[in-house]
């Protein structure tokens, strides 16, 4: 079963002064084979860690380009090799904090001889869940939804998971018709919550985040912006139903603001609105009032995807998929957005940070 490591290099307060001190950036990657490491700095040429924040919460994917040695071919053909990559902050001769950039499982590659090596291409942990495919038709323990949400975790192999999400919403056994990756994303739909693994490699089950208060800050450090519309993934309507049986719940939660840049009445026009509705159903969903919170999150994602918002920054790793952020505008203003995809090199010679960003602000399309 993979166990997460403690990472007690950690501290998210610390870093955050870290990174404002003068600093060099430094740059490794740990080899663990069977829960043992092999080394804690792997050569390599280039690198970088990607978080995207899907529907149901960030996913980490590696890319890394080591060299053609005989310790990189002894390390990949041992069992269950995990990849650790960090980015760090060197403040002085004695003084460097890493920052965990998430845990990668990776199967042996093709070898032959001579072996000239290759690009790794790895996912987190969350692999293991999408590839736990269960025998399906099976039912669920029942109980509060959180909880069973952290059982389909567990029987992916996956320990340690740390549940925050604050809904207590209760559901008695139901026949599960999806496979275990989309019956967590719409158990978690249905509580307004989201899961993910950090960026050490334990599974969180927490509360959707939404487009609120800054914690991170994109001013000062972007080097170019683009802003695109991208209506094809725009949904301006979520209808909520469950499919439980016996239970008549249907709602339809809608944008209402007339500037929103996703509203019916900007797609279309005052006298003919445009409408796109976002459908969503599941078993879990059992009251009025659930269905309304929860279409209430799915709108806020389907309808900010409106204006995308690419940046290019100067790196740092402790931006992470979800949070909300200050950014620039192309007019010189400020507004809130959403961090949606974030490219971090490990490499000096990588370039800057790719960040993609939705956010709701109009003032770029009057």
């Amino acid at each position: 079963m993979h166990q997460p490591v403690d990472d007690r290099e950690w501290d998210p307060e610390r870093w955050a002064r870290a990174i404002k001190s003068p600093h060099r950036a430094v740059f490794r990657v740990e080899v663990w084979a069977d829960g043992v490491q092999q080394t804690e700095r792997a050569p390599y040429s280039q690198g970088s860690v990607t978080e995207d924040w899907v529907t149901a919460g960030p996913r980490w994917s590696l890319s890394l380009t080591p060299p053609a040695s005989p310790a990189w071919r002894r390390w990949l053909a041992m069992q269950s090799v995990e990849l650790r990559p960090y980015r760090g902050v060197k403040l002085n001769r004695t003084t460097t904090w890493w920052c965990p950039m998430g845990r990668y499982p990776v199967p042996p590659p093709p070898q032959g001889r001579p072996w000239s090596g290759a690009p790794i291409s790895a996912e987190d942990y969350w692999s293991w869940i999408s590839e736990g495919k269960w025998p399906l038709p099976i039912i669920s323990p029942g109980g509060r939804i959180s909880d069973q949400i952290e059982w389909a975790i567990r029987e992916a192999g996956l320990g340690d998971v740390d549940v925050r999400a604050t809904s207590t919403a209760e559901r008695e056994p139901v026949f599960i018709d999806k496979q275990r990756d989309e019956w967590i994303g719409s158990a978690a739909r249905s509580i307004s919550a989201e899961v993910s693994l950090d960026r050490t490699g334990r599974p969180v089950v927490q509360d959707a985040r939404r487009i609120g208060t800054p914690t991170t800050d994109l001013r000062g450090s972007v080097t170019s912006m683009v802003w695109t519309p991208e209506w094809a993934k725009v949904y301006n309507a979520v209808d909520v139903e469950s499919s439980a049986s016996n239970v008549d719940v249907r709602v339809r939660v809608a944008l209402t603001d007339p500037k929103h840049p996703a509203s019916p009445w900007r797609l279309g026009s005052s006298v003919r609105p445009r409408w796109r509705v976002y459908g969503y159903s599941s078993p879990l969903i059992t009251t009025q009032s659930q269905a309304v919170s929860a279409g209430q999150r799915i709108l806020e994602r389907v309808s900010a995807a409106a204006t995308k918002w690419s940046y290019t920054a100067v790196p740092d790793p402790t931006r992470s998929g979800g949070d909300s952020a200050y950014a620039p505008t192309l007019s010189n203003g400020v507004q809130v957005v959403q961090l949606q995809s974030i490219q971090t090199p490990l490499t000096l010679d990588g370039g800057p940070q790719q960040i993609d960003t939705v956010s709701t602000n109009t003032g770029e399309l009057e």
